[in-house]
């Protein structure tokens, strides 16, 4: 599994060593939803968000980093020896990353419908298009 490796530092810092093999497109799109949902300010990455070396959450959001690393990586490893306090993946967050999981299956789901012919390919609507051109 090409997966970013989780580790807490002892001031509950959540880093993410990301391998040499991982998927650019998997990892920018985790960054991306990552930022979407986390303030900003307490992500840093060091390296590029098209190939990341290893990227920095502030202690306050590591639960909901962990959580939202799960969706994307299932059997993540979680290097936790560190913060003797860490009890799995405790978050007041939960039920924003449930949502976000809950979303991206249905994404994946629908994808798939299309693919394989079994869906037409959605019309977003005049409004949608007229959003799209404004930006």
């Amino acid at each position: 599994m090409n997966a970013p490796r989780l580790r807490y530092e002892p001031d509950g810092s959540l880093y993410h060593d990301w391998p040499f093999e991982i998927d650019q497109a998997e990892a920018t799109t985790y960054l991306a939803v990552l930022r979407r949902n986390l303030p900003a300010g307490t992500t840093d990455n060091e390296g590029t968000d098209d190939a990341p070396d290893t990227t920095w959450v502030d202690w306050r959001w590591a639960p909901r980093a962990e959580q939202i690393a799960r969706i994307f990586w299932p059997g993540v490893q979680v290097t936790a020896a560190a913060n003797p306090r860490y009890q799995g993946c405790p978050s007041p967050h939960t039920e924003l990353v449930k949502a976000l999981a809950d979303a991206r299956k249905a994404i994946v789901a629908a994808e798939s419908l299309v693919r394989c012919g079994a869906a037409p390919v959605p019309s977003f609507g005049q409004r949608a298009a007229e959003i799209a051109g404004r930006r």
